[in-house]
């Protein structure tokens, strides 16, 4: 009992000591007027006076509760009396300070520490090839046969060995003309694109000369700042007019044409079924997009109306579809030189509902009555497609891309293409050359078209067939592909093969290219070489090229089978 009236007793006393302190406060205040309190005391002092009056006053009232009482007061002294425990604790709480290091490491300790460092590589580790990926999968194995593997050892090593080096690489030192220098010889150009001779026209070269000394060589900035200038303009106008499209946006840069709209336009949860031998810049694209894709073999028209069909089928009763849905197509492909049927993607297009971009970049300036395209060439218009990309590189000679489409579309890309919004301003004197070569083009489309035709025909017709070698490419197409019927054991030896061959070719007084493909494409063809036939190759030089091409294929046959080594 008495432990129990110990705290009573306590409170009692603490409670009439400060009801005794108060009154006696408050009889001071009265007293003094709060002038002379505010003239005799610091400023500090007084906000210490003034606190602890108040805290006085609080607990006199507390106190003064608790004799009437009321119980509950004391579960909120309870609370208030911890969380001030709390408070002083953090309060004197020492501060974590952590161990402090020595400034310097020993010279054994740096010795180990560059033992021990393992740099990462600056090329990823070799990827498997889609057809092994296939290959697994098919076969539900987690591991490789033991001859697969040794093949692809094979390849690996062979690839490290047999990379040419630098002073093997065929490179190109004048104008990408009929004739040019390729490791100082002078020799017939079938490597590069130039397909209308634009690129050795006087007098387009004599309109970028004049721009180029009004604005210099370029803005340095990006079109939405301060790189737009007229010549940027009226380029846009001009390939709007040309294409007969509502409007038009002119990027800098050809490759970055394609993987800037495709994002632009999707993104995760829209759906886009695309031919699986697009080119690497349409795949970059779509990946960057995030967008849900379906691939269909090359130019299967069959393949393509079932997935059509398939994802309509899925729609909701409603028929209330959320994403966006696109077929992406080449007008010719990059990688077989064959005609995409324009004509039927169309069909299905509107058959399903779908949305249509067609990239043009090897059909502009080649197919089609006026040269407008693989869409012209199949008696379309170019807004029967809902975006047509190209590169400006292939048949106009000028650096960059555009993409047509309506103005709603192309003011979108203005605002969120990448290519556009962040690279810098196509150069103002390769605008003006793009304006010229159209020019030229609508007043001279029968003649270099008709020109352009005989030569591919007539090549075509020069090199006939190849035994051991299948000549791949459409009729009408100026792109020509080389490749082996017989293949070799790996991938890297076959490369290798056409590498040696281009350098024999070179040493005739023939320059083709050898396309390179990544291992990550989504289709990889078979290594070969691509012959570019322009307007402006005569008819003896196009022969000339052939026999030569012939019998040096011949060379590095036997009995219609790669030869194992190359001379």
């Amino acid at each position: 009992m008495a432990a129990s009236r110990a705290p009573t007793q306590w409170l009692s006393s603490f409670g009439k000591l400060t009801k005794f302190r108060t009154r006696r406060l408050l009889l001071s205040q009265m007293e003094n007027d709060s002038t002379s309190i505010q003239s005799t005391l610091p400023s500090f002092s007084q906000l210490v006076y003034d606190i602890w009056t108040r805290l006085l006053v609080y607990l006199d009232t507390y106190w003064q509760l608790l004799k009437q009482g009321q119980s509950d007061l004391w579960f909120h002294l309870g609370v208030e009396v911890f969380f001030i425990i709390i408070i002083l604790y953090l309060w004197f709480q020492k501060s974590y300070e952590p161990k402090r290091r020595r400034d310097k490491l020993t010279e054994k300790e740096i010795d180990n520490l560059v033992h021990e460092w393992k740099p990462e590589p600056l090329v990823p580790k070799r990827q498997l090839s889609r057809r092994v990926r296939d290959y697994l999968l098919d076969n539900e194995l987690k591991t490789l046969p033991t001859e697969v593997e040794q093949l692809l050892l094979a390849e690996y090593y062979e690839r490290e060995s047999y990379l040419p080096s630098p002073r093997e690489v065929l490179s190109l030192q004048s104008a990408p003309t009929a004739h040019c220098i390729v490791n100082g010889k002078k020799v017939i150009n079938l490597g590069t694109c130039n397909f209308l001779g634009f690129a050795e026209d006087d007098s387009i070269k004599q309109a970028c000369a004049e721009v180029l000394k009004r604005y210099g060589c370029g803005s340095c900035g990006p079109r939405g700042f301060y790189g737009n200038l007229d010549v940027h303009i009226e380029a846009e106008q001009k390939i709007a007019e040309f294409m007969k499209a509502p409007a038009a946006v002119l990027y800098s840069f050809g490759s970055a044409t394609c993987s800037s709209v495709i994002p632009a336009f999707s993104k995760r949860g829209d759906l886009i079924i695309c031919d699986e031998a697009a080119s690497y810049f349409i795949q970059t694209g779509i990946a960057l997009s995030r967008a849900s894709v379906r691939w269909f073999p090359h130019n299967d028209m069959t393949t393509l109306e079932k997935l059509l069909a398939e994802t309509v089928s899925n729609d909701p009763i409603s028929g209330k579809v959320t994403q966006r849905r696109f077929i992406i197509v080449e007008g010719i492909s990059s990688k077989f030189a064959d005609v995409t049927p324009l004509d039927k993607v169309v069909e299905l297009k509107n058959q399903y509902r779908f949305r249509l971009i067609v990239d043009e970049s090897y059909s502009l300036g080649v197919l089609g009555k006026t040269g407008r395209g693989a869409l012209e060439h199949f008696g379309l218009e170019t807004t029967d497609a809902d975006i047509v990309l190209a590169d400006l590189g292939n048949a106009i000679a000028t650096v960059g891309g555009f993409c047509c489409s309506s103005e709603e579309v192309a003011n979108h890309q203005r605002l969120s293409s990448a290519g556009y919004c962040f690279s810098a301003s196509q150069p103002p004197f390769l605008a003006k050359a793009c304006t010229a070569a159209l020019n030229k083009l609508q007043n001279e489309y029968s003649s270099r078209l008709a020109q352009l035709r005989e030569n591919i025909q007539c090549f075509q017709s020069a090199l006939g067939t190849l035994e051991g070698v299948r000549v791949v490419g459409h009729p009408e197409s100026p792109l020509i592909f080389l490749r082996l019927e017989k293949s070799l054991a790996s991938y890297a030896m076959e490369e290798q093969w056409m590498i040696k061959l281009q350098e024999a070719l070179w040493s005739e007084g023939v320059f083709v290219s050898v396309p390179q493909y990544l291992a990550n494409d989504h289709v990889r063809p078979s290594p070969g070489l691509r012959l570019c036939i322009s307007s402006n190759h005569s008819p003896k030089i196009l022969k000339t090229a052939a026999e030569k091409i012939r019998k040096t294929v011949s060379k590095f046959l036997v009995a219609g089978s790669p030869k194992k080594y190359c001379p």
